[in-house]
């Protein structure tokens, strides 16, 4: 949780770093359960629908759980890097992962191959 007392709000940054640390953190000391707990935190966060159909990440979940904000690069950027981690960690079988960082990835590009923020215009 990130905000408030009472909470109100789960963002997509800290979970996707905290992956990226799980994982990193299994592949410097060989503990499980760091390895467990990247692998549980990418389950809950696949199956929260922070990730659109369009690959953009919202920015976090409301208390009911539900998907809200807007999209920003360092949401994608460190998806991605939680993902490649992951997949590092679990011993590079899982080619699902790198399938959905590419697709998180290639969401943001624009047409003209730039990186845009919500409400920013390109070109």
């Amino acid at each position: 949780w990130w905000a408030g007392n009472p909470l109100r709000y789960k963002n997509a940054i800290t979970n996707s770093l905290f992956i990226r640390l799980s994982a990193r953190l299994h592949m410097l000391t060989a503990n499980a359960t760091y390895l467990d707990w990247a692998q549980r935190t990418w389950a809950w966060f696949e199956q929260s629908e922070m990730i659109g159909l369009d690959g953009m990440v919202l920015d976090g979940l409301n208390p009911k759980c539900a998907p809200m904000g807007n999209t920003y690069t360092y949401n994608q950027g460190s998806l991605v890097g939680a993902l490649a981690a992951l997949y590092e960690a679990e011993g590079r079988h899982n080619i699902t992962l790198l399938d959905t960082a590419w697709n998180v990835a290639s969401a943001q590009i624009d047409l003209s191959s730039i990186l845009s923020e919500f409400g920013e215009e390109t070109g």
